[in-house]
């Protein structure tokens, strides 16, 4: 069968079924180096493959929180301020009638 391919299941590691990706993770997972047999379904047939372990995978860290400002910021999502209307003074003067539609 070649390649893995999307739509693969994963079906054993080690000949040890697994149902789920924590035990399929915990399988996996060995000295780096060592071959690993994973066991696959593709359209109805199964194969097997077998694949060298590689290092394991690095302890995450939680990134350090940064220090907390030393003024308050105003937050992402807030509008700006909204801008004065114009004085009376300044508007445009009203007409001293009403427009005719005749």
């Amino acid at each position: 069968c070649g390649e893995l391919q999307v739509g693969d299941l994963l079906l054993a590691v080690e000949n040890t079924a697994v149902t789920n990706p924590q035990q399929a993770r915990s399988r996996i997972v060995g000295r780096a180096g060592t071959i690993v047999a994973m066991t696959f379904r593709r359209v109805g047939k199964s194969f097997t493959i077998r694949i060298p372990r590689g290092p394991p995978p690095a302890q995450q860290q939680q990134p350090a929180l940064p220090p907390p400002p030393s003024s308050p910021s105003p937050p992402h999502n807030q509008t700006p301020p909204r801008q004065p209307l114009p004085r009376m003074e300044d508007r445009a003067p009203l007409p001293s009638r009403a427009p005719s539609f005749e």
